[in-house]
């Protein structure tokens, strides 16, 4: 699965417009992608204009495949029958001086560049981490890579090392009960 995060030595563009760059992360949040803010803003993808000006090359060169740029394509279609906000509303004074959002880990000043999706906790690329869920399919086990905090992937982790012990011992004990019933058979013969 791609990795959508970039380097934290990497450096990110400057605040240009954050009332914009507020859009853009809109636009990403509305399409699931939000985690992705970080990797638009590295790539000087700073707009929804910019966004909506991408074509296949500049999607695959950023690393967005698949399912993310079909409903990032489903968005953008969405809006296309809107005027943007830039041709409807002139720029007011409060929204010059707005700040993009905020990491919410403890007291990080750091830019959001993704959120848990578990709790929904703003991250910056310092604090988010990477829970794998497991989800059963018939058979088939399968593993998800989520944007998410270090609390979440702890419960995350502690959850499933329950289940494993959980499965552990239903295991030995359907060996022992087993192992005794066709004992107990073999001796009766």
């Amino acid at each position: 699965m791609t990795n959508p995060s970039v380097s934290v030595n990497e450096v990110l563009p400057e605040v240009h417009g954050a009332a914009e760059e507020s859009e853009l992360l809109k636009l990403l949040q509305n399409a699931g992608l939000e985690e992705w803010y970080s990797k638009f803003l590295s790539f000087r993808y700073e707009t929804v204009e910019d966004v909506q000006g991408m074509d296949e090359r500049c999607m695959e060169e950023i690393g967005l495949r698949g399912g993310h740029r079909i409903r990032l394509e489903r968005v953008l279609q969405s809006q296309a029958g809107k005027p943007t906000q830039a041709h409807t509303t002139t720029a007011r004074p409060e929204n010059i001086h707005s700040q993009p959002p905020l990491c919410q880990q403890g007291n990080c000043k750091q830019i959001a560049g993704s959120k848990c999706r578990e709790c929904n906790k703003l991250l910056c690329l310092v604090h988010v981490s990477t829970i794998q869920k497991k989800e059963s399919v018939g058979n088939t086990t399968v593993i998800k890579d989520i944007p998410g905090c270090s609390a979440c992937k702890k419960a995350c982790e502690d959850a499933d090392q329950r289940r494993s012990i959980i499965q552990c011992a239903v295991g030995v004990g359907v060996l022992i009960i087993g192992g005794g019933i066709f004992g107990s058979m073999a001796s009766s013969m």
